[in-house]
């Protein structure tokens, strides 16, 4: 690929990454904001600090990608929100950030969550290449579901131009 052409690529669904940060401990979730505040692409929607403000956040405010713990102590844990989302259409991509991650414990959602990050030692270039991967994983499903819906068009119409043809002659 030409040099431009990956830096339209980039353009296209690099820009205005909209990011919810979750954690039960206020200065994780600080601590995570400012590794990635610097890079202008990302657009830090909020900080949700209970699992029902998480929740809530994803519900109004429909992030791309979503940084959060894993383990809590309150009514749900990270994978548990997981778990809920992994379900659904247009779930945000969630970015496992932990002090003791657990990668065995979500590798079935691997859909929603694929990465995990240990907490302090990510720096925040891993952490901005880890949100710019969620989005661009993102921006290929997308591409996708288009390309299908535009097959499935051609499909039908070319159906019903042949039904018209049969029925006319």
């Amino acid at each position: 690929m030409k040099e431009k052409e990956i830096e339209l690529e980039n353009k296209v669904y690099v820009n205005n990454i909209k990011v919810i940060i979750a954690d039960d401990e206020m200065k994780t979730c600080e601590e995570i904001k400012e590794k990635i505040k610097s890079y202008e692409q990302i657009e830090i929607l909020g900080i949700a600090n209970t699992d029902e403000d998480e929740i809530r956040m994803i519900e109004e405010l429909k992030p791309d990608v979503v940084i959060t713990d894993l383990m809590r102590g309150r009514n749900f844990t990270g994978l548990d929100i997981i778990k809920d989302y992994a379900e659904k259409d247009n779930s945000p991509k969630f970015i496992i950030v932990s002090f003791t991650p657990e990668a065995g414990l979500i590798h079935k959602y691997k859909n929603v969550a694929d990465c995990v990050a240990k907490f302090p030692e990510i720096n925040e270039s891993e952490l901005a290449y880890k949100i710019i991967c969620a989005k661009r994983t993102i921006w290929r499903e997308q591409q996708h579901l288009i390309e299908n819906k535009i097959i499935e068009e051609k499909r039908r119409n070319s159906f019903w131009g042949k039904l018209k043809r049969l029925i006319i002659e």
